[in-house]
């Protein structure tokens, strides 16, 4: 069954894409990256180019880094997209449009990408809280005169938690603006950051001091899934989705997401948007739309998920 998506985290085609991942996992850029991401993700971007990071790892061993980077750029020409064909992509998959960012957060570029494609993108803008009213200004301008649509504030970014009071004259000038807030609220795999810089309980904070502002919570807030549900239910102005967590862990026994699946059907299946990170999860866009539709949840409720709750949220006044 096709339906209409919308796409809460889309991430664009770049440049070595595949090569950039696989490298962190294989050549590593230090402890905390390498290890970590390698057995979150598991290398599901070797997976979707027909390869495993065992053999990659073989590959570094017996014939060092040129080698594989070679083989991995090959492997991976029939699977990278230009912008163009990236688009005509999301027609075939049914994704209206989706918000977005650079790899590089910088608001210029995602600026350009929304210009170029202002019917298919929405602009993140990411602004560091620590330059005082220089920041405010910022998100004012980014808004104003670059066209970006939301404000990102991500506590393993800018080293601070999201209820931090740096963050609330952000906070403040969103809610003037009409724009919602995403903030990350997850455990991070940055060993030099406090594994909780990212609690939800932060955002329950900020929804209780700013009941206007719209506010995403991202990345599914693992492993403090209750957390997660009481903040969900103590607050109209939050919602949430998934952005990098693979939306079928919603359904695997010992995920941890088990309450969650249970409240998004319970307590507020009009609050949980689709945000694919597809590139961050090394998993084909198509085949984590596909996740959606398998979870066991009633049309209606995927229909919310893949689409309209999204809508909601953005056009929501």
């Amino acid at each position: 069954m096709s339906r209409k998506v919308i796409d809460l985290y889309l991430d664009l085609p770049t440049d070595n894409l595949y090569l950039n991942r696989l490298s962190m996992y294989c050549l590593g850029d230090g402890p905390h990256s390498r290890n970590g991401y390698r057995r979150f993700f598991q290398g599901n971007e070797a997976k979707t180019i027909g390869l495993d990071l065992e053999e990659l790892d073989k590959i570094v061993a017996e014939k060092g880094e040129e080698e594989f980077r070679r083989v991995v750029s090959e492997r991976a020409k029939q699977y990278e997209l230009t912008m163009d064909q990236f688009m005509e992509k999301l027609d075939v998959l049914g994704v209206e449009w989706g918000f977005t960012g650079v790899n590089d957060r910088n608001n210029q570029r995602t600026a350009e990408l929304v210009r170029r494609y202002p019917t298919r993108l929405k602009g993140a803008a990411y602004i560091d809280p620590a330059k005082g009213m220089d920041a405010v200004r910022e998100l004012e301008y980014a808004v104003r005169e670059l066209g970006l649509s939301a404000l990102y504030i991500s506590p393993i970014r800018i080293g601070m938690q999201a209820n931090d009071k740096r963050c609330y004259p952000l906070y403040a000038k969103a809610a003037e603006l009409g724009i919602p807030v995403f903030i990350y609220s997850n455990m991070n795999l940055i060993t030099h950051l406090p594994m909780d810089i990212g609690h939800p309980k932060y955002v329950d904070e900020v929804a209780g001091f700013f009941p206007e502002l719209r506010i995403m919570l991202t990345v599914g807030g693992w492993p403090w899934i209750p957390d997660v549900v009481g903040t969900l239910v103590r607050h109209n102005n939050v919602y949430m989705n998934m952005e990098i967590i693979d939306p079928n862990k919603l359904a695997i026994p010992g995920s941890g997401y088990d309450m969650l699946l249970y409240a998004i059907e319970h307590n507020f299946p009009d609050k949980f948007t689709f945000a694919s990170d597809w590139a961050m999860n090394g998993i084909p866009l198509e085949t984590l739309i596909q996740h959606v539709e398998e979870l066991p949840l009633s049309d209606t409720i995927k229909e919310n998920i893949l689409y309209y709750n999204a809508k909601r949220f953005f056009e929501m006044e």
